[in-house]
This record gives C-alpha cells, sequence and structure tokens, in this order.
C-alpha cells in the first residue's frame, strides 16, 4: 500500500518501516530459505538495519552481489505446523485452562543443565535483604567460584567491570525481599520497588548480552510467592515476584541455550535452604523455567483444562451498574465492551491515551473502511507539501486515526445498546490523572461495579536492542495502570476487576521481556488480591493471538502463529468469554485459547528427567508389575510410562480373554494407575481413585504383546496431598503399517496422601442371603482360573455378598507386590455384576466408577468379602461396595460403579440361578 518512491534503500526497517527486530529476525529466515543461502551464526539483526543492508547481505552470501533487482529463487515451500503435544491439541470451541502446580522430580532424578561451576569463575549476585545473598555467597566460595555482589547505588559503575571479564551466571535475589501492600503503596514507592525487582534485572542482563545467553551460562531468578508461584493454597505475599517470573521467562524464550530460571519459595523459608536450592538448581533439570519449592518437594507449573462455567444471573450486569474500561480503543477491548453493553445498558467510563475524536474529520471514517487507500492520500499529502515522511511516520498517523475512530464507534455502539459513554483521555501511568476519573465516577454514581484493565502496549523487540525506556512504557501501562486503579478505588465495593494478560505472560515470548513482566505481574496479583482486597473478585485472562482484531492480526503475526502451531481466537468465540466468567464469578487466573503449540513444547527430549536414574531406583525397588519402561516427563502432559505386557505369560491377562482375544482388566489398569502416580513421590500412600472411566477395552490381539502408555500428571492441590489424572493409551495400525491410530482406554485421577489412611472401620454383621454357587456364576462369566476370583454370592436384604476364594492361583507372572489390592477390586465387579445379569439377563462390562477409597491393604491371610449394595436413580443402575474381613474390618471402598451391558442377551438357562436369587434376596 505504500507508492515504491518510498521505499528508499536507506530507510532503516525498524525507525522508518516499522519492522521490530522479531519480525526482521523472521524475514532474515524467509530470505535464507528462498534464496538458498548459508546459515551465518555470527549474524547480528543490528548490523544490517536498513534495505540496502539486506540486499548487500544476499549478495555476499550468495558468493556475489545482489542488486534490486534480484530475482530470488522460487520460494520453499511454507513449513508444516510444528508439532504439538496431545495437551495443545486443536479444539473446536474455545479451551479455558488454568495454571496448576505440578510436581517435578527431586534433583536427583535431573538431568545436568550444561552449567558447570567451575573453579574461578566470576557468578553476580542481585541481593536480597532477608540474608540468602550471604549464603549463597558463600557457598560459591567453598566451592572455588567468585561471586560479585551488585550493589544497588553503583551498577552503572559495575556494568562496565562486568562486561570486561567474562561472567558464567546471575543470581537475582531482590525479589526475596518482601514489601508493603502494592495497592496502597503511594506512586513513589511503587516505582522504587518494581525499578529495584525489575528494570535494574534488564539492565544488567542487556548489559551481560551476549556472554549470558550463551550455552552453559545461567540466570536464576528467586520468588518469594508462597513456593508455588501463587497457584497453591495461600495467596501470593509478594506479587511484585511476577514481574521477575515474566521477565525471566521471555529471557529464556530470547535465549534457549542458557540455563534460564525463576525459582520461588515459601515465606518462611530459611536463607541457607534457599541458596542451597538456588545453586543446584542452576545446574540440573533443563526441563522447566518456572520451579517452585514447598511442602518439602519441586514443582512446576502446568495446565489444567477447566469445563465451561455455570452462570449465576444475579452476577449478571445491569442498566444500574458502572464498568470502568481502560484501553477502550482497542479492537478487542471495543468489541467486549460492546458486548457487554449490549447486554447490560449499563454506564461505561472509557479511558484511552487516544484523544477525544473529532467528529468533522473524514479521516475518521475512512481509516476503518479504506485504510490503503488513506495511506496512499496521506503519502501524497505529504509530499505535495514537499514533506519527506517514512512508512513507520505514516504509520503513526493512521494508528492515532485509528484509534480516535474506535473511540467514537465505541461510544455510538454503546449509547445505540442503551448504555452510557463516557470518554476520558489519560495515560493509565498518570497516577492523578487515574485518580481524577475515579473521583468523577464517585461523585456521580456513588458506586464502581466492574473494573475492566485492558489498556497495553507492545513493542516486540529483543532485549538486547530494547532501549530501557521503550521497557519501562511497556511494562508501566499494564503495571502501574493496575496499581494506579487499585489506589484510587481502596474505598469502593468494585465487585470485579478483570485484567487483560496474555500468554506472553504465562509462558514468556522472545522480544517482548517487557510485555512478558507486564503480565505476570497482573497475573500474579490477581491471584494476591484475595489476601489484599477480599471482597474483590479478580480474574486475570491470558489471552492468545486473536483473529480478526488486534495486535497478531497485523503483518507477518498470523503467518507466525500458523507456523508455531498456536490457533488464533476468533472474536465471535472469544468476545462473550468476558460477560461468562463474570457471571460465573470466576476469579484467578486462565488461560484462553485454542491450540497453543510451541509455547507448551518440551524444552528438552525427556523433559529434564534422568531417565536412567530413574530406572535405577525402580530396579532397586523391585518394580512394580505394570511399568515397564520410563519414557519422559512432559511439563503438560506428565510423566510418560510404558506397559509392555504378554498375554501368554500374564495370568492376569490369560484369563481375562473374551471371545478368545485377552483384554486387560480394567482393575490392573488402575493399579497400574496407582503404580505410576506413586512413582515419583515413593514416601506418599495411595489413598484412592476417582473419576475412573473404562473408555475402550485395551485388547491383545492374536495374544502377542503390545505396548500401552500411561501418562500421569501430578498437580498439588494441599500440602498433603497430589492429584495425579492419569490415562491409558495405546495405538494400533489402521492400514497396513502406514498408519497408526491412538485410543484411550481408561482415565482417573489418584489421590495421594503424605498421610496414612485412617484405620479400618467395622462393618455390621453379614445377614444371610439366598446363595448363587461359583459354578452358575463361571458359566456365564468368562474369567479364568487366576480371576474366578468368587467362591460364592448370597443376595439379602437389599445387597449381595460375594466371598473371595482362598486358594486363587497366582495373578502376576513373577514374584512382586500390587499397590492397590486389584483382585479385591474385581471382587466387587464381579458380585455386582452377579446382581445385573439376575436383575437384566445381560452380561455387562466396567464403564465407571466415581471413587474408590483404600484405606488399607488387606494382609495376605484374610478371608475376605464384598458388599455391594444396587442403587437405581436417573443415571440408571449403579453400585456401592467395600470391601472387608470375616471381623467386618473395612479395607477398600467403591462409590458409583457403572456398567455398560453388552447388547445380546444370556441364555434362560444361565440366567435363571442367578435371576432366582437376586428375585428372591429382594422379597
Amino acid at each position: 500500500g505504500y507508492p515504491t518512491d518510498m521505499l528508499a534503500l536507506d530507510l532503516d526497517l525498524e525507525a522508518d518501516l516499522g519492522i521490530d527486530t522479531v519480525k526482521q529476525a523472521e524475514i532474515f529466515a524467509e530470505l535464507r530459505s528462498g534464496f538458498g543461502l548459508p546459515r551465518r551464526e555470527d549474524l547480528k539483526l543490528r548490523d544490517y538495519p536498513t534495505l540496502g543492508h539486506l540486499i548487500k547481505l544476499v549478495g555476499e552470501l550468495r558468493g556475489g552481489s545482489a542488486s534490486t533487482s534480484t530475482t530470488p529463487p522460487a520460494p520453499a515451500p511454507a513449513a508444516a505446523p510444528a508439532a504439538t503435544s496431545a495437551a495443545a491439541r486443536i479444539a473446536a470451541t474455545v479451551i479455558r485452562r488454568a495454571p496448576v502446580p505440578v510436581l517435578r522430580p527431586d534433583l536427583d532424578l535431573c538431568l545436568p543443565t550444561g552449567v558447570v561451576l567451575t573453579a574461578g569463575a566470576r557468578v553476580i549476585i542481585v541481593p536480597d535483604q532477608s540474608g540468602v545473598a550471604g549464603a549463597l555467597a558463600a557457598y560459591l566460595e567453598q566451592r572455588g567460584l567468585v561471586p560479585v555482589i551488585a550493589g544497588p547505588a553503583d551498577l552503572e559503575e559495575q556494568l562496565a567491570g562486568f562486561t570486561a571479564t567474562p561472567v558464567l551466571g546471575v543470581f537475582h535475589l531482590a525479589a526475596l525481599d518482601l514489601h508493603a501492600d502494592l495497592t496502597t503503596a503511594p506512586p513513589a514507592v511503587v516505582d522504587d520497588l518494581l525499578g529495584a525487582r525489575l528494570r535494574r534485572l534488564a539492565r544488567l542482563c542487556r548489559a551481560l548480552l551476549p556472554g549470558l545467553g550463551r550455552a552453559g551460562s545461567f540466570l536464576v531468578a528467586a520468588t518469594r510467592l508462597g513456593g508455588l508461584h501463587g497457584y497453591g493454597p495461600v495467596a501470593p505475599a509478594d506479587p511484585a515476584g511476577g514481574a521477575v517470573a515474566g521477565f525471566v521467562k521471555a529471557f529464556g524464550r530470547e535465549h534457549p541455550d542458557a540455563t534460564v530460571k525463576v525459582v520461588d519459595f515459601e515465606a518462611a523459608a530459611a536463607p541457607a535452604f534457599v541458596a542451597h536450592a538456588l545453586l543446584i538448581e542452576a545446574e540440573r533439570d533443563p526441563g522447566a523455567v518456572e520451579i517452585g519449592h514447598a511442602f518439602d518437594a519441586r514443582h512446576a507449573i502446568g495446565l489444567t483444562e477447566e469445563p465451561a462455567p455455570a452462570r449465576d444471573p444475579a452476577r449478571a450486569l445491569g442498566p444500574d451498574h458502572v464498568v470502568l474500561v481502560t484501553g477502550a480503543a482497542g479492537g478487542i477491548t471495543a468489541a467486549i465492551t460492546a458486548e457487554l453493553a449490549a447486554a447490560s445498558r449499563a454506564t461505561f467510563y472509557l479511558l484511552d491515551l487516544a484523544p477525544a475524536p473529532a467528529g468533522a474529520d473524514p479521516d475518521l471514517a475512512r481509516v476503518l473502511t479504506d485504510r490503503d487507500g488513506l495511506r496512499r492520500d496521506l503519502c501524497a499529502r505529504a509530499a505535495a507539501r514537499g514533506e519527506r515522511v517514512t512508512p513507520a511516520q505514516v504509520e503513526r498517523v493512521l494508528g492515532d486515526l485509528e484509534r480516535q475512530a474506535a473511540v467514537a464507534d465505541l461510544c455510538r455502539r454503546v449509547e445505540a445498546a442503551g448504555g452510557h459513554a463516557a470518554y476520558r483521555s489519560l495515560d493509565v501511568r498518570d497516577p492523578a490523572a487515574v485518580a481524577a476519573v475515579v473521583d468523577e465516577i464517585r461523585a456521580r454514581h456513588g458506586r464502581l461495579d466492574v473494573v475492566m484493565h485492558a489498556a497495553g502496549l507492545e513493542r516486540s523487540r529483543l532485549l538486547e536492542d530494547k532501549p530501557q525506556d521503550e521497557f519501562d512504557r511497556v511494562f508501566g501501562v499494564k503495571a502501574l495502570g493496575l496499581c494506579h486503579l487499585l489506589r484510587a478505588t481502596a474505598d469502593l465495593p468494585v465487585q470485579a476487576l478483570v485484567l487483560f494478560s496474555s500468554v506472553a505472560g504465562r509462558f514468556g515470548n522472545g522480544g517482548q521481556t517487557d510485555y512478558s513482566a507486564a503480565n505476570d505481574f497482573l497475573c500474579k496479583t490477581a491471584l494476591a488480591l484475595p489476601r489484599l482486597r477480599p471482597g474483590l473478585r479478580a480474574l486475570a485472562l491470558d489471552w492468545t493471538a486473536w483473529a480478526g482484531a488486534g495486535m497478531a492480526t497485523r503483518g507477518s503475526i498470523p503467518e507466525m502463529m500458523r507456523r508455531a502451531g498456536i490457533d488464533m481466537l476468533p472474536l465471535d468465540e472469544g468476545v462473550p468469554v468476558v460477560r461468562a466468567e463474570l457471571e460465573a464469578g470466576t476469579r484467578g487466573e486462565l488461560v484462553i485459547g485454542k491450540g497453543l503449540g510451541q509455547l507448551v513444547a518440551p524444552r528438552h527430549e525427556t523433559g529434564g528427567l534422568d531417565v536412567a536414574a530413574l530406572e535405577r531406583r525402580l530396579t532397586a525397588a523391585d518394580r512394580q508389575p505394570m511399568i515397564s519402561r520410563v519414557l519422559r516427563l512432559d511439563l503438560y502432559e506428565g510423566l510418560g510410562i510404558e506397559t509392555l505386557l504378554d498375554p501368554e505369560a500374564e495370568p492376569f491377562l490369560r484369563d481375562h480373554a473374551i471371545d478368545g482375544t485377552p483384554v486387560l482388566p480394567g482393575v490392573m489398569g488402575l493399579e497400574g494407575f496407582a503404580e505410576v502416580a506413586r512413582l515419583l513421590l515413593p514416601g506418599y500412600h495411595v489413598a484412592g481413585i476417582e473419576d475412573v472411566r473404562f473408555e475402550a477395552p485395551l485388547k491383545y490381539y492374536r495374544r502377542k504383546p503390545r505396548p500401552g502408555l500411561f501418562r500421569a500428571r501430578l498437580r498439588r492441590i494441599s500440602p498433603d496431598v497430589v492429584l495425579a489424572d492419569l490415562t491409558l493409551s495405546a495405538e494400533r495400525s489402521i492400514t497396513i503399517g502406514e498408519q497408526f491410530q491412538e485410543t484411550r482406554h481408561f482415565s482417573g485421577t489418584v489421590r495421594l496422601s503424605r498421610v496414612a489412611g485412617d484405620a479400618p472401620g467395622l462393618a455390621p454383621p453379614v445377614r444371610r442371603g439366598r446363595p448363587v454357587s461359583e459354578a452358575d456364576i463361571y458359566r456365564i462369566f468368562f474369567h479364568g482360573p487366576s480371576y474366578r476370583v468368587l467362591e460364592g454370592v448370597e443376595v439379602g436384604d437389599g445387597a449381595l455378598h460375594g466371598t473371595m476364594r482362598a486358594d486363587l492361583p497366582p495373578e502376576l507372572a513373577r514374584p512382586g507386590e500390587t499397590l492397590l489390592s486389584p483382585r479385591a477390586i474385581e471382587l466387587c465387579l464381579q458380585t455386582a455384576g452377579v446382581y445385573e445379569i439376575g436383575a437384566t439377563g445381560r452380561l455387562a462390562l466396567p464403564a465407571a466408577i466415581d471413587r474408590i477409597i483404600a484405606h488399607a491393604a488387606p494382609p495376605r491371610s484374610a478371608t475376605l468379602r464384598a458388599e455391594v449394595t444396587p442403587r437405581t436413580g436417573a443415571g440408571g443402575l449403579s453400585f456401592d461396595a467395600r470391601v472387608c474381613d470375616l471381623e467386618g474390618r473395612v479395607y477398600l471402598e467403591l462409590n458409583g460403579y457403572r456398567t455398560s451391558a453388552l447388547p445380546a442377551g444370556l441364555p434362560d438357562e444361565l440366567v435363571e440361578p442367578l435371576r432366582a436369587a437376586v428375585r428372591g434376596g429382594a422379597a
């Protein structure tokens, strides 16, 4: 859309053409691919700032000269979208994901990072005031390293010395110091605090590049957000640590060869413990950037998918409500505000930096309908005036016009919907201006119900090329703007605060250290507000890239997103999210998007897990029967474990065949769940399994061994309880060796507890009922000797009592112990099956179990019985059960067991003994 005579060869790619360094890097990659150029490892973007430099570079790399008429060869085919993990597959609708603490292995089970703390190497420590810096310096000196304390007053002088001698790495400790409440602190205090936490870190890292970004170097920052980065049971004590965390995550994206981590600690963590942990974190575990030390374990931050929220009509906005919106002229914000206005007819105070629109300016209407034509006209007008303007200058003019036009359009839409719109032009970094608007709202309405902080500024530029004033501006719009809003509204009963964050804050993003820091600060503040402002419900939304509006729709960004496997969010799906979450009363942090692609791609082949070390631990501990091989640890998919079972060798497969095809017993799948869940937490107890789904039978065709894959993601929900979300899947060829289909067979959640379960309770005495013999049962059931667990069943008083055979042959091919007593669970399932056959005439297979409670492992010598109670409700037939010994001690309980009936009925002569017992027992 620009006249060709504007594209002079001396135009600066960024200053004149508005192409930031991230986009420049993509252009360099396209040139290399399109012209077949060799890779230059020493190539620096700053050395090729203009179009002329680019053309010269192409000529140099091709071994000749290049001119403006050079015709490149046909472009290479577009790269296929990057492979994504199962946790990031494309969904048909918006996916709501919540950050959760997930377990990391002990450091002795993690691989080295590549950082070698060599004697004589210099390490910079940005100190805290809680004693960690001194302890860390002592540890470093003991190992022969040279710690250098970066003092707060003489940083500028020190920077020159840092760059003169190589530095191995940086420990940033300033965010360990707790501070006053940022929501009420004076602006000068907030600015100083964030400066100490973040700005000094940015200046230091910039000065140490490129050495700090090389393989073997490290940046390890410490925070005190509670040990779980604010996602635990306690609100974070210091949300300013979020700014450091966001910066570090983005720095790690820009420098993937370096070891980059942000390590979080509990408020009471001792200095010596913190110092030692930081030292070892620098040396081991390359699989995660966010690490938390809490409850005597290491954690990282994963994601869990959340179902759509249930709305409460009482929370819906109405005509009497008042809403304050910052960044109102942004395309996404305007669309969301208009949707809220149409649903509520409320009063909206719209804040943005753009001047109030001048209604008589014809360019305001044209910029929304004919942007390209207006661009050409602006260029022509400048030429007629004898002015030489660059494309970047024209784009700035167009941007200003767009924001003014967007403001005018939004005001019209709010008023047309029956609401009221009041626009105020201001910079949210100005505390007095923010306070003045809130004072106006207080005086006019006496209330402010919702604040939607959507103001933001994004300037993608690698840290080494990013001026500090730009860094401060990008960070300040979101972070300082929020602090000013919270301070100004402290005496108003605001119901909800909605913060527009970004996936850049959750995952970090190259070229966006400032933007990532600001967004993660928003999120950690939202998590802290239940403690700081108990009456205020705060929600931070980590938006993915939008399709149809917003910054990510411009230039080459959509193509970059496609190549990275990231699905852009359509307006019609994303816009209703805010109203839905407001009406649901959601609080905390949510990632809103679809497929996340490379954002959730593994950082390391094994996820940082030392597979060989874990295998050695298994061997030493007599590995459990369902675990064959450790594969990897994925931050989002979890621990991957292969189970390879031979149906000719394993009795539980050989004796569990349907129509001659061995099928994995559901109870052995649950045993596998327990074994895998406990693998990284050998000191924990399996307290039970919840939400069990038997989704598809796992069959062993032609009686051949077949590998299955357990995936286990362990997430902490309290100091003593970890939940392990597990699935068991297997692949099979659906064409002759060319294509494989993965099927999920079982799923469930194992509950692990650091505290042993209660002693078994006592069940009431058994009242005798009508018997069903073992012979009558196994004329119908397909089980072989090791799974013919029933000696007999008695039916009476609305319950069934199944007794376990005392002479069962071994269930495992080799000696070993099970964790979950699978045949005790099978005793319950088969006893329930007797009832179902007698009541319906059909054989059924397991479908689901709501909950299994494991009180204690029954002794080998115990004679067990299952007490099974049928339930009939809206969902159909279900069963509750418990496993006891003859003295009434309860070892195991099942709630909500449900089945899926096979379509074919059974012959009457087989069913009749069971039918008679069921009918007689109910009489």
